[in-house]
Parts: C-alpha cells; structure tokens; sequence
C-alpha cells in the first residue's frame, strides 16, 4: 500500500499559523496480525526523496497496541537496505493516562 499525505491548516493555540508536509509512504501490513510491522518513507518537503525502512514491534498498554521499538535504516523504494547501520529506538514505561475519557474523543 503506498500513500501521499498533506497536514495543512493546524493552528496553535497561541498562533495562527499554517503548515504544510509532504511526505511518501509505503505501508507493509502484517497478514496474520494486521497492524502495519515495517514501511518506507520520505518528507519530501525537506528535500528527502531517499526513503528510511522502519521496522517496528508492539507492545500492549491497557488493552492498546503502541509502539514498543523501532529501527531504522536507509533504502531505496523496492525495500532495499542501502545503509549498513540500523538506528534502533526503545520505548518504555509507556502511559495512557493522558486524563481523556471517551466523551472527549
């Protein structure tokens, strides 16, 4: 699956500014388990064309799936590494309790 995304118009609070970032996905859905375990991308509006691979392993917080690692390297479009060092980031002690009830959503 691959997909173009704009974000545009998010005013702050305390200013009025608009935005905008291009960016290039493709997605790698996972079959058996459904949640999307890797995908290639690229902001393009900061001149990047070349796509990093993302990798990434879940972990459940209260019954929620969220990103517990990831890692990440240079590739080409078809998925092809291109780089020789991953970078690796680690999630712990995740939260939910954000104070949000589902009449806030």
């Amino acid at each position: 699956m691959s997909a173009f995304c704009k974000e545009a118009d998010h005013p702050s609070k305390s200013s009025h500014l608009t935005f905008a970032i291009y960016c290039a996905y493709v997605l790698y859905i996972n079959p058996q388990t459904k949640p999307v375990d890797q995908f290639l991308s690229a902001v393009l509006d900061f001149g990047v064309t070349a796509p990093l691979l993302m990798k990434m392993a879940y972990q459940t917080v209260h019954k929620i799936k969220v990103m517990a690692f990831r890692k990440k390297i240079p590739a080409d479009w078809d998925g092809n590494i291109k780089g020789e060092d991953w970078v690796e980031n680690h999630y712990k002690n995740v939260k939910l309790n954000n104070g949000f009830t589902k009449n806030h959503i």
